[in-house]
């Protein structure tokens, strides 16, 4: 399903908003700066979970693999490598959905793994606390789905 009509389907079951608060939601949802940290949201969301798995077996396999093999610790250039290009993966995409519509500097710090996508819903949804509660309470709820499954 598409995010933003998940979002939707989510404000409209969700018993924590008042029907006014959700409207509101709605409405600040077609705002372009908050459509676009939406959809962003929702990309890094979907990106740190997976790199958080990816990152728990490459990092812990290495270190099973040094200590088997008692190799130098030389072959920690892969995961940092990959955390490396992770970040400038990370960096180009989120340039590309903003569009000019958020600073560089709060892209490079979005763009960093884990923290990044706290800092942005942060930075740019600080004027819009209501938003921000319920994307949180969405994305929460999505990480618990995608963990049952």
């Amino acid at each position: 399903m598409n995010p933003k009509k998940s979002f939707l389907a989510f404000l409209n079951k969700s018993e924590d908003l008042k029907q006014e608060e959700k409207e509101k939601i709605m409405e600040s949802l077609n705002a372009i700066q908050v459509s676009t940290v939406f959809n962003i949201s929702i990309t890094l969301f979907t990106w740190s979970i997976t790199m958080a798995f990816v990152d728990l077996f490459l990092i812990s396999g290495l270190i099973v693999y040094i200590a088997m093999h008692h190799m130098g610790f030389n072959i920690l250039i892969i995961p940092i490598a990959f955390l490396i290009l992770n970040i400038v993966c990370k960096f180009a995409v989120i340039s590309i959905m903003a569009k000019n519509r958020i600073k560089y500097i709060v892209l490079f710090i979005s763009s960093l793994p884990y923290a990044g996508f706290a800092f942005l819903l942060g930075h740019t949804l600080k004027k819009n606390p209501l938003f921000r509660k319920a994307l949180l309470s969405y994305l929460s709820q999505r990480k618990k789905n995608f963990l049952k499954f």
